[in-house]
């Protein structure tokens, strides 16, 4: 689709929403709606974690682009996933050829490599073919002074971006989580001497163009790790084309997490690894920290000179945007979705209780389906009007699941989330 179409889509999207108080819209500065399913998920991001990922991308000394141990951090970050339960035939090494001529300050390079981006796949239930990208570069460098092939740390640029990566697909195998649409989490290669030559990044969208993938949204962690002063603040692009995206970045950030994000002035271009994304009129959102790292590529961009709790939220919007670009009802307050049914605890430990108003069926029974994101049946039954209903679903895994309840003349869904 071309970018001038999908403009006008999202301008004619946003204002018909608008009326209708999609979720995406912000009032007065304050999102309007809050999600359980986005909660439950949130709410396991942890910030123990996120601070062994950066540290163990940090004790690896260097991963500049064309030190020769680059194979080996592809290979960490692979083995890292497959920890996280990702099956291994989802967590793929991808070659890509980069050329980069480079001659400048203490970086003289003449030279042609082998780089690797790491993707990993969470195949959709439904939407096998179509993907949502979260991309970080996990390369770094140090300029204009000092070795990068020898120390080149990169605590914040950018095993921070590694880091919510890393943290998305730990927190996605834990609950369980099955996406309608498929994920990519991509660790690229090659990223800091993009401007002198080839990337990963390029590489990424070359091949996906080859291959007529079908990608609706590229969200960047680059630097998200720095943060001075008690105020919790980050950038977010603000791409032309890609409002919809952009409005959705905000609201998870206002509702779900401690960080106000800053909307950038508007651009025609793209940097980063979004750079060849955005000119493939595929949308994008960059996430950066607002207090720019004053340690940026020196040796002293280390693990003792970020915040790791504001990365942890930081990881948070990611991770919530694409939720709820996946699932359209996400968003919604579960009430306003099904006034007339109760379900809770939700989440649950594995006892529920269910309450039908008469409003969804008169008088008359209602009969309910519970099922998992494959549609298949793990309990059913039937309710009387206004009857209190406690169910033991003890012997169900943690993850998500749908509660279909079926009147005479309406079918109403809730979602529910079982995690102990």
């Amino acid at each position: 689709m071309k970018r001038s179409l999908f403009f006008l889509f999202c301008v004619l999207s946003f204002t018909g929403f608008l009326g209708a108080q999609h979720p995406w819209n912000l009032k007065n500065g304050l999102a309007m709606k809050n999600d359980s399913v986005i909660n439950v998920l949130l709410a396991e991001v942890n910030a123990d974690s996120v601070e062994s990922y950066i540290q163990s991308l940090q004790d690896m000394q260097t991963r500049f682009m064309i030190s020769p141990n680059r194979l080996a951090v592809a290979q960490w970050i692979r083995e890292k996933f497959i920890s996280f339960g990702m099956e291994p035939e989802y967590v793929q090494i991808d070659s890509v050829i980069c050329t980069t001529n480079i001659n400048l300050w203490n970086l003289h390079y003449d030279t042609t490599t082998w780089q690797y981006n790491v993707i990993t796949t969470i195949p959709g239930i439904e939407n096998t073919n179509t993907y949502y990208v979260m991309g970080a570069h996990y390369d770094d460098v140090v300029a204009p002074s000092g070795n990068p092939m020898e120390f080149a740390p990169g605590a914040d640029d950018n095993a921070s971006g590694v880091a919510a990566l890393l943290e998305a697909a730990r927190v996605i195998a834990d609950i369980n989580y099955h996406p309608k649409t498929s994920i990519e989490l991509v660790a690229f290669g090659a990223e800091e001497l993009m401007n002198y030559g080839n990337s990963g990044s390029e590489g990424y969208v070359a091949h996906a163009i080859a291959n007529e993938k079908d990608i609706h949204l590229m969200l960047n962690n680059d630097m998200i790790a720095n943060n001075n002063g008690p105020l919790w603040r980050i950038d977010v692009s603000n791409y032309y084309g890609c409002e919809w995206y952009t409005n959705m970045a905000q609201y998870i950030a206002l509702t779900y997490t401690e960080i106000e994000p800053l909307l950038d002035n508007p651009s025609a271009s793209a940097t980063g690894d979004c750079k060849y994304f955005y000119e493939a009129d595929i949308p994008c959102v960059y996430f950066m920290e607002h207090d720019f790292n004053p340690y940026y590529h020196s040796v002293n961009d280390l693990i003792d000179h970020c915040e790791v709790d504001y990365c942890a939220e930081a990881i948070k919007i990611s991770l919530g945007v694409l939720v709820a670009a996946d699932d359209p009802i996400v968003g919604w307050d579960e009430d306003e979705l099904n006034e007339d049914i109760s379900v809770y605890p939700n989440p649950s430990p594995g006892s529920v209780n269910i309450v039908m108003d008469a409003s969804i069926n008169g008088e008359n029974p209602v009969h309910f389906v519970i099922s998992g994101y494959d549609g298949k049946e793990i309990k059913s039954g039937t309710l009387d009007c206004n009857e209190k209903r406690a169910l033991d679903l003890g012997h169900i895994p943690d993850g998500l699941y749908f509660i279909r309840f079926i009147g005479k003349e309406k079918i109403s869904v809730t979602r529910l989330v079982i995690r102990r």
